[in-house]
Protein backbone atom coordinates (compact mmCIF):
# COMPACT_ATOMS: atom_id res chain seq x y z
CA UNK A 1 0.00 0.00 0.00
CA UNK A 2 1.13 3.56 -1.17
CA UNK A 3 0.23 7.67 0.24
CA UNK A 4 -1.98 8.61 -2.34
CA UNK A 5 -1.63 12.79 -3.63
CA UNK A 6 -5.00 14.55 -3.62
CA UNK A 7 -5.03 14.87 -7.57
CA UNK A 8 -3.76 11.33 -7.67
CA UNK A 9 -6.20 8.80 -10.01
CA UNK A 10 -6.15 5.42 -8.61
CA UNK A 11 -8.54 1.75 -8.93
CA UNK A 12 -8.35 0.84 -5.06
CA UNK A 13 -8.36 3.42 -2.01
CA UNK A 14 -8.75 2.98 1.41
CA UNK A 15 -9.78 5.92 4.05
CA UNK A 16 -9.27 6.29 7.32
CA UNK A 17 -11.08 9.36 9.33
CA UNK A 18 -12.63 10.80 12.33
CA UNK A 19 -15.99 12.89 13.04
CA UNK A 20 -14.14 15.80 12.09
CA UNK A 21 -13.28 14.91 8.76
CA UNK A 22 -17.19 14.35 7.52
CA UNK A 23 -18.71 17.55 6.93
CA UNK A 24 -21.87 15.83 6.54
CA UNK A 25 -21.43 13.82 9.81
CA UNK A 26 -21.79 9.97 9.72
CA UNK A 27 -25.26 10.11 8.53
CA UNK A 28 -24.23 12.18 5.51
CA UNK A 29 -21.44 9.03 4.97
CA UNK A 30 -23.92 6.62 5.41
CA UNK A 31 -26.39 8.45 2.91
CA UNK A 32 -23.35 9.11 0.30
CA UNK A 33 -22.32 5.58 0.40
CA UNK A 34 -25.59 4.29 -0.06
CA UNK A 35 -26.14 6.68 -3.35
CA UNK A 36 -23.37 5.52 -4.96
CA UNK A 37 -23.88 2.98 -7.44
CA UNK A 38 -21.43 -0.23 -6.95
CA UNK A 39 -21.51 -0.30 -10.83
CA UNK A 40 -19.39 2.41 -10.56
CA UNK A 41 -17.33 2.24 -7.57
CA UNK A 42 -17.76 -0.89 -4.80
CA UNK A 43 -17.64 0.75 -1.33
CA UNK A 44 -17.00 -1.51 1.92
CA UNK A 45 -16.95 1.16 5.20
CA UNK A 46 -17.25 0.12 8.80
CA UNK A 47 -16.98 2.00 12.17
CA UNK A 48 -14.75 0.93 14.78
CA UNK A 49 -15.34 2.26 18.12
CA UNK A 50 -14.93 -0.38 20.59
CA UNK A 51 -11.71 0.26 22.11
CA UNK A 52 -9.72 3.01 23.83
CA UNK A 53 -9.04 4.26 20.46
CA UNK A 54 -11.18 7.67 19.41
CA UNK A 55 -13.86 6.24 17.43
CA UNK A 56 -13.13 6.49 13.23
CA UNK A 57 -14.30 5.29 10.21
CA UNK A 58 -12.48 2.83 7.62
CA UNK A 59 -13.79 3.21 3.89
CA UNK A 60 -12.77 0.80 1.38
CA UNK A 61 -12.85 1.48 -2.35
CA UNK A 62 -12.38 -0.23 -5.50
CA UNK A 63 -13.49 0.67 -9.40
CA UNK A 64 -17.08 -1.06 -10.20
CA UNK A 65 -15.02 -2.94 -12.79
CA UNK A 66 -11.99 -3.46 -11.35
CA UNK A 67 -10.19 -1.07 -13.50
CA UNK A 68 -11.89 1.92 -13.12
CA UNK A 69 -9.72 4.90 -12.12
CA UNK A 70 -11.15 7.20 -9.52
CA UNK A 71 -9.40 10.55 -8.77
CA UNK A 72 -8.73 11.00 -4.85
CA UNK A 73 -10.12 14.46 -4.27
CA UNK A 74 -13.60 14.13 -6.56
CA UNK A 75 -14.05 11.02 -4.62
CA UNK A 76 -13.61 12.03 -1.47
CA UNK A 77 -16.07 14.74 -1.84
CA UNK A 78 -18.88 12.36 -3.25
CA UNK A 79 -18.66 11.40 0.15
CA UNK A 80 -18.75 14.53 2.12
CA UNK A 81 -14.76 13.65 3.47
CA UNK A 82 -12.38 16.88 3.85
CA UNK A 83 -8.90 16.44 4.86
CA UNK A 84 -8.23 19.55 5.77
CA UNK A 85 -4.84 20.91 4.61
CA UNK A 86 -2.54 22.33 7.12
CA UNK A 87 -4.78 20.32 9.87
CA UNK A 88 -5.14 16.47 8.68
CA UNK A 89 -2.00 16.33 6.44
CA UNK A 90 -0.16 14.10 9.30
CA UNK A 91 -3.33 11.76 9.50
CA UNK A 92 -3.21 11.68 5.47
CA UNK A 93 0.15 10.55 5.40
CA UNK A 94 -0.13 8.14 8.56
CA UNK A 95 -2.89 5.61 6.71
CA UNK A 96 -4.94 7.95 5.85
CA UNK A 97 -5.99 7.46 2.27
CA UNK A 98 -3.85 5.05 0.63
CA UNK A 99 -4.23 2.16 -2.19
CA UNK A 100 -5.03 -1.08 -1.01
CA UNK A 101 -3.23 -3.96 -1.88
CA UNK A 102 -5.59 -6.74 -1.67
CA UNK A 103 -9.12 -5.91 -1.29
CA UNK A 104 -10.09 -9.39 0.37
CA UNK A 105 -7.67 -9.33 3.10
CA UNK A 106 -8.03 -5.40 3.61
CA UNK A 107 -12.15 -6.06 3.96
CA UNK A 108 -11.37 -9.30 6.12
CA UNK A 109 -8.82 -7.61 8.40
CA UNK A 110 -11.54 -4.55 9.28
CA UNK A 111 -13.36 -7.59 11.19
CA UNK A 112 -10.70 -7.83 13.19
CA UNK A 113 -10.99 -11.72 13.00
CA UNK A 114 -7.60 -12.51 11.53
CA UNK A 115 -5.17 -14.72 14.00
CA UNK A 116 -2.69 -11.44 13.74
CA UNK A 117 -6.07 -9.37 14.92
CA UNK A 118 -6.65 -11.94 17.97
CA UNK A 119 -3.41 -12.26 18.69
CA UNK A 120 -3.23 -8.35 19.20
CA UNK A 121 -6.03 -8.10 21.58
CA UNK A 122 -8.49 -6.13 18.90
CA UNK A 123 -12.12 -6.34 19.58
CA UNK A 124 -14.01 -8.32 16.71
CA UNK A 125 -16.85 -6.76 14.39
CA UNK A 126 -19.27 -8.71 12.45
CA UNK A 127 -19.80 -8.09 8.70
CA UNK A 128 -23.30 -6.88 9.77
CA UNK A 129 -21.43 -4.01 11.34
CA UNK A 130 -20.58 -2.94 7.46
CA UNK A 131 -21.88 0.28 5.72
CA UNK A 132 -21.92 -0.68 2.06
CA UNK A 133 -23.28 -0.71 -1.62
CA UNK A 134 -22.67 -4.17 -1.79
CA UNK A 135 -25.13 -7.36 -1.43
CA UNK A 136 -24.74 -9.23 1.32
CA UNK A 137 -23.72 -11.97 -1.68
CA UNK A 138 -21.21 -9.72 -2.83
CA UNK A 139 -19.45 -9.31 0.81
CA UNK A 140 -19.49 -13.19 1.10
CA UNK A 141 -17.55 -13.40 -2.06
CA UNK A 142 -15.00 -11.06 -0.92
CA UNK A 143 -14.12 -12.46 2.46
CA UNK A 144 -14.44 -15.85 0.49
CA UNK A 145 -11.33 -14.19 -1.97
CA UNK A 146 -9.47 -14.12 1.24
CA UNK A 147 -10.12 -17.14 2.57
CA UNK A 148 -8.47 -18.79 -0.53
CA UNK A 149 -5.89 -16.65 -0.90
CA UNK A 150 -5.30 -18.18 2.69
CA UNK A 151 -5.43 -21.26 2.15
CA UNK A 152 -3.19 -21.75 -0.89
CA UNK A 153 -0.61 -19.27 0.62
CA UNK A 154 1.97 -22.32 0.24
CA UNK A 155 0.97 -23.08 -3.52
CA UNK A 156 3.92 -21.57 -5.66
CA UNK A 157 0.45 -20.58 -8.44
CA UNK A 158 -0.89 -18.51 -6.15
CA UNK A 159 2.40 -16.28 -5.04
CA UNK A 160 2.78 -15.51 -9.13
CA UNK A 161 -0.78 -14.70 -9.14
CA UNK A 162 -0.67 -12.70 -6.31
CA UNK A 163 2.62 -11.32 -8.11
CA UNK A 164 0.95 -10.68 -11.35
CA UNK A 165 -1.81 -8.51 -9.29
CA UNK A 166 0.66 -6.59 -7.48
CA UNK A 167 2.01 -5.67 -11.04
CA UNK A 168 -0.61 -4.62 -12.48
CA UNK A 169 -2.06 -2.67 -9.66
CA UNK A 170 1.82 -0.88 -9.82
CA UNK A 171 2.32 -1.97 -6.04
CA UNK A 172 6.12 -1.21 -4.96
CA UNK A 173 8.10 -4.86 -5.98
CA UNK A 174 10.19 -4.58 -2.72
CA UNK A 175 7.23 -4.09 -0.35
CA UNK A 176 5.00 -6.83 -2.09
CA UNK A 177 7.45 -9.31 -1.35
CA UNK A 178 8.39 -8.11 1.96
CA UNK A 179 4.22 -8.73 2.66
CA UNK A 180 4.62 -12.50 1.78
CA UNK A 181 6.72 -13.19 4.79
CA UNK A 182 8.98 -15.80 3.05
CA UNK A 183 11.56 -15.98 4.92
CA UNK A 184 14.83 -16.97 2.95
CA UNK A 185 13.37 -17.25 -0.54
CA UNK A 186 15.01 -19.68 -2.88
CA UNK A 187 16.22 -17.67 -5.89
CA UNK A 188 14.21 -19.74 -8.41
CA UNK A 189 11.07 -18.78 -6.43
CA UNK A 190 12.25 -15.23 -6.46
CA UNK A 191 12.92 -14.70 -10.00
CA UNK A 192 9.24 -16.66 -11.13
CA UNK A 193 7.51 -14.17 -8.70
CA UNK A 194 9.14 -11.16 -10.20
CA UNK A 195 8.57 -12.60 -13.85
CA UNK A 196 4.97 -12.76 -12.97
CA UNK A 197 4.87 -9.36 -11.38
CA UNK A 198 6.91 -7.88 -14.64
CA UNK A 199 4.21 -9.44 -16.56
CA UNK A 200 1.18 -7.18 -14.52
CA UNK A 201 2.84 -4.28 -14.96
CA UNK A 202 3.20 -4.93 -18.83
CA UNK A 203 -0.29 -6.02 -18.67
CA UNK A 204 -0.79 -3.01 -17.23
CA UNK A 205 1.28 -0.55 -20.15
CA UNK A 206 -0.57 -2.52 -22.97
CA UNK A 207 -3.71 -0.95 -21.59
CA UNK A 208 -2.45 2.79 -22.09
CA UNK A 209 -4.70 4.02 -19.49
CA UNK A 210 -5.05 8.00 -19.61
CA UNK A 211 -3.81 10.11 -16.56
CA UNK A 212 -4.17 13.99 -16.82
CA UNK A 213 -0.31 14.79 -15.94
CA UNK A 214 1.51 17.71 -14.06
CA UNK A 215 4.61 18.99 -16.48
CA UNK A 216 6.83 21.62 -15.30
CA UNK A 217 9.83 22.65 -17.20
CA UNK A 218 12.12 25.00 -15.29
CA UNK A 219 14.75 27.03 -16.94
CA UNK A 220 18.39 26.85 -16.32
CA UNK A 221 20.16 29.60 -16.98
CA UNK A 222 23.48 28.93 -15.45
CA UNK A 223 24.72 25.44 -14.88
CA UNK A 224 25.47 26.17 -11.09
CA UNK A 225 22.15 26.58 -10.00
CA UNK A 226 21.09 22.93 -10.83
CA UNK A 227 21.35 21.48 -7.37
CA UNK A 228 19.18 24.04 -6.03
CA UNK A 229 16.52 24.01 -8.34
CA UNK A 230 16.32 20.17 -8.39
CA UNK A 231 16.69 20.37 -4.39
CA UNK A 232 13.74 22.60 -4.69
CA UNK A 233 11.32 21.12 -6.93
CA UNK A 234 11.95 17.43 -4.42
CA UNK A 235 11.21 18.94 -1.66
CA UNK A 236 8.13 20.79 -3.00
CA UNK A 237 6.99 17.32 -4.09
CA UNK A 238 7.79 15.76 -0.70
CA UNK A 239 4.17 14.12 -0.37
CA UNK A 240 5.23 11.80 -3.96
CA UNK A 241 7.19 8.89 -4.63
CA UNK A 242 10.03 11.02 -6.16
CA UNK A 243 13.41 10.18 -7.97
CA UNK A 244 15.74 12.73 -9.06
CA UNK A 245 18.11 12.51 -11.87
CA UNK A 246 19.58 13.29 -14.97
CA UNK A 247 17.70 11.90 -17.98
CA UNK A 248 20.07 9.31 -19.75
CA UNK A 249 18.94 6.59 -22.21
CA UNK A 250 17.57 4.39 -18.83
CA UNK A 251 16.36 5.86 -16.60
CA UNK A 252 15.73 3.83 -13.49
CA UNK A 253 11.72 4.07 -11.69
CA UNK A 254 9.71 1.64 -10.31
CA UNK A 255 6.16 1.21 -10.99
CA UNK A 256 5.03 2.81 -8.27
CA UNK A 257 6.73 5.81 -8.93
CA UNK A 258 4.62 8.69 -8.54
CA UNK A 259 6.98 12.40 -9.44
CA UNK A 260 10.33 12.70 -11.39
CA UNK A 261 12.84 15.93 -11.25
CA UNK A 262 15.10 15.55 -13.93
CA UNK A 263 17.85 17.11 -15.33
CA UNK A 264 18.45 17.64 -19.04
CA UNK A 265 21.69 19.99 -19.71
CA UNK A 266 22.90 18.56 -23.42
CA UNK A 267 21.06 18.44 -26.50
CA UNK A 268 21.17 14.81 -27.39
CA UNK A 269 18.24 12.91 -29.50
CA UNK A 270 17.97 10.01 -27.17
CA UNK A 271 17.42 12.07 -24.55
CA UNK A 272 15.19 14.62 -25.88
CA UNK A 273 13.06 11.22 -27.27
CA UNK A 274 13.38 9.89 -23.88
CA UNK A 275 11.71 13.18 -22.35
CA UNK A 276 9.20 12.96 -25.38
CA UNK A 277 7.85 9.83 -24.17
CA UNK A 278 7.76 10.90 -20.60
CA UNK A 279 6.09 13.97 -21.53
CA UNK A 280 2.54 11.76 -22.43
CA UNK A 281 -0.27 11.66 -20.68
CA UNK A 282 -0.87 7.89 -20.99
CA UNK A 283 0.45 5.05 -18.79
CA UNK A 284 3.17 3.25 -20.86
CA UNK A 285 6.49 1.38 -20.93
CA UNK A 286 9.44 2.96 -21.55
CA UNK A 287 13.45 1.93 -21.95
CA UNK A 288 15.31 -0.09 -23.86
CA UNK A 289 14.54 -3.91 -25.16
CA UNK A 290 16.51 -5.07 -21.89
CA UNK A 291 15.08 -2.59 -19.48
CA UNK A 292 11.52 -2.18 -19.63
CA UNK A 293 10.01 0.24 -17.53
CA UNK A 294 6.50 1.74 -16.78
CA UNK A 295 5.84 5.72 -16.14
CA UNK A 296 2.35 5.79 -14.47
CA UNK A 297 3.58 9.03 -11.96
CA UNK A 298 1.50 11.84 -12.63
CA UNK A 299 4.19 14.78 -11.86
CA UNK A 300 7.19 15.25 -13.81
CA UNK A 301 9.70 18.25 -13.74
CA UNK A 302 12.97 18.91 -15.98
CA UNK A 303 15.23 21.29 -15.54
CA UNK A 304 16.84 22.04 -18.63
CA UNK A 305 18.75 25.03 -20.97
CA UNK A 306 17.19 23.07 -23.75
CA UNK A 307 14.35 24.24 -26.19
CA UNK A 308 11.55 21.13 -25.12
CA UNK A 309 10.06 19.00 -27.54
CA UNK A 310 6.24 19.25 -26.67
CA UNK A 311 6.52 22.25 -24.69
CA UNK A 312 3.12 23.10 -25.08
CA UNK A 313 2.52 20.61 -22.40
CA UNK A 314 4.52 21.91 -19.66
CA UNK A 315 4.19 25.19 -17.62
CA UNK A 316 7.63 26.81 -18.57
CA UNK A 317 9.52 29.07 -15.66
CA UNK A 318 11.99 30.63 -14.77
CA UNK A 319 13.36 31.77 -11.08
CA UNK A 320 13.61 35.01 -11.19
CA UNK A 321 14.43 37.04 -7.66
CA UNK A 322 14.15 34.00 -5.95
CA UNK A 323 11.23 33.00 -6.84
CA UNK A 324 8.84 30.76 -9.62
CA UNK A 325 8.04 32.61 -12.58
CA UNK A 326 5.57 31.12 -15.29
CA UNK A 327 6.48 32.28 -18.82
CA UNK A 328 4.35 29.43 -20.77
CA UNK A 329 1.48 27.60 -19.33
CA UNK A 330 -0.02 24.34 -20.94
CA UNK A 331 -2.56 24.52 -23.99
CA UNK A 332 -5.65 23.05 -25.28
CA UNK A 333 -6.94 22.22 -21.95
CA UNK A 334 -10.34 21.42 -21.02
CA UNK A 335 -11.94 23.45 -18.38
CA UNK A 336 -11.77 21.22 -15.65
CA UNK A 337 -8.58 20.27 -16.52
CA UNK A 338 -7.18 24.23 -16.63
CA UNK A 339 -8.74 24.47 -12.80
CA UNK A 340 -7.07 21.38 -11.65
CA UNK A 341 -3.78 21.90 -13.21
CA UNK A 342 -3.62 25.80 -11.96
CA UNK A 343 -4.25 24.75 -8.21
CA UNK A 344 -1.58 22.22 -8.35
CA UNK A 345 0.79 24.58 -9.70
CA UNK A 346 0.00 27.02 -7.22
CA UNK A 347 0.48 24.81 -4.57
CA UNK A 348 3.89 23.20 -6.44
CA UNK A 349 5.17 27.21 -6.91
CA UNK A 350 4.47 27.54 -2.94
CA UNK A 351 6.55 25.48 -1.73
CA UNK A 352 9.34 25.19 -4.44
CA UNK A 353 9.93 28.93 -3.28
CA UNK A 354 10.13 28.14 0.13
CA UNK A 355 12.60 25.02 -0.42
CA UNK A 356 14.73 27.34 -2.48
CA UNK A 357 14.85 30.48 -0.09
CA UNK A 358 15.77 27.87 2.41
CA UNK A 359 18.40 26.48 0.40
CA UNK A 360 20.23 29.47 -0.64
CA UNK A 361 20.33 30.88 2.88
CA UNK A 362 21.74 27.29 4.09
CA UNK A 363 24.15 27.44 0.87
CA UNK A 364 25.24 31.16 0.94
CA UNK A 365 29.04 32.03 1.47
CA UNK A 366 31.12 35.40 2.76
CA UNK A 367 34.28 34.95 0.62
CA UNK A 368 37.81 36.03 1.91
CA UNK A 369 38.76 39.03 1.14
CA UNK A 370 42.29 38.96 -0.50
CA UNK A 371 42.75 42.52 -0.22
CA UNK A 372 43.09 41.70 3.52
CA UNK A 373 44.65 38.88 3.40
CA UNK A 374 47.59 40.58 2.10
CA UNK A 375 47.65 43.57 3.90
Amino acid sequence: MGILGRDKSCSTMAVKCYEEQLTSGEEGLITAIKAISADDINIVAIKHDKSFEKAHWHILLRGGDRKKRMRVVSTLKRLSIVFREGQDDALWENHGVETVGDFSSYTTYLLHQTDDAKKAGKEPYDKTDFVTNLSNDEIDRILAGYAVRKKKQTDTNSYNDMARDAGYNLRNYDEFVDSLGIINMPAAMENNIRNCYLSGVSKKAREHEYTRRFFVQIRLEDIKNADAYMYAAEKALSDKKTITRRIERDLSFAPDTEAMVSLLVRKEDDKQNALSVLADDYIGEFGTLRNKQIWAGDTFIVITDEVLERREKFFQCKVKKGVLNCTSAPQNLSSDDAAMLTKIYKAFKSRFDDAYSQYTKEHSSTPIDLADLNS
